[in-house]
């Protein structure tokens, strides 16, 4: 979980990055990703490893087992451990989010000040992204906030009645229904804060079911239609081209 937490914060990371970057991040966008995919891998994968050797070498036997080799479901205070480390390093980089938000909608009402017309684009964008990401980030919070409390639940009946207890197996299951519970939240954040992405959406299932109540609108400000001709998206895209060079 602590992985996961450490992927969700590189988002953060990389919004920061976007921010301050704004006008030359298109040249800088794959060296960018690159470098934060390392630091998750470097970070990641050998502390994954030496959690999964400290905690199985001594008391699981891959031949003789009949229980889970998942450390957290065997061992409740680095479930505890895990999730308290989620919901505070999500907590705040959801805290800079938000703030990156609000400074990114200020700056893109005035993006006609930036540099380049690359770096106006970039400026929506980033405003759009940080709208995305920051409500999946605060779920991701809110998923630390109940680990931690299941855990301290789990580990409340383990002190009491052994760790082997009845109750162990149905507050670790409902830790992981939570995590189910969190990735369609996450995908539903994508699907309806992202501008692009809901468009998109809008389109597929016109295409599926076809005309319903609000469907046909795919531009607020141009009132624009799905069966008009692609010449009207065509004037729009430029007359919105020549009014960003004003």
């Amino acid at each position: 979980m602590f992985n996961s937490a450490l992927c969700m914060n590189m988002l953060a990371i990389e919004q920061h990055l976007a921010t301050v970057w704004v006008n030359t991040y298109e040249q800088k966008s794959m060296k960018i990703g690159v470098i934060l995919m390392v630091i998750a891998i470097l970070q990641s994968v050998p502390f994954g490893i030496f959690v999964n050797w400290y905690y199985i070498n001594k008391d699981f036997d891959l031949n003789s087992a009949n229980a889970t080799c998942i450390p957290i479901d065997t061992h409740w205070e680095l479930a505890l451990l895990g999730f308290t480390m989620c919901f505070l390093t999500c907590g705040l980089c959801s805290l800079w989010l938000v703030l990156l938000h609000r400074y990114n909608h200020k700056r893109t009402l005035n993006r006609l000040k930036l540099e380049s017309l690359s770096a106006r684009y970039q400026q929506t964008e980033n405003e759009n992204t940080n709208r995305s990401i920051t409500p999946s980030l605060v779920g991701y919070m809110m998923l630390g906030l109940t680990g931690l409390v299941l855990s301290a639940w789990r580990g409340k009946y383990a002190i009491d009645y052994g760790v082997n207890n009845e109750y162990d197996k149905i507050i670790t299951d409902l830790g992981y229904t939570s995590v189910d519970m969190y990735a369609i939240y996450h995908m539903f954040c994508f699907m309806y804060y992202n501008d692009a992405m809901r468009l998109a959406i809008r389109r597929d299932i016109h295409r599926i079911v076809g005309d319903f109540p609000g469907s046909l609108k795919i531009h607020n400000a141009h009132q624009i239609e799905f069966n008009k001709d692609a010449d009207i998206h065509t004037n729009v895209y430029f007359e919105q081209l020549q009014d960003s060079w004003k």
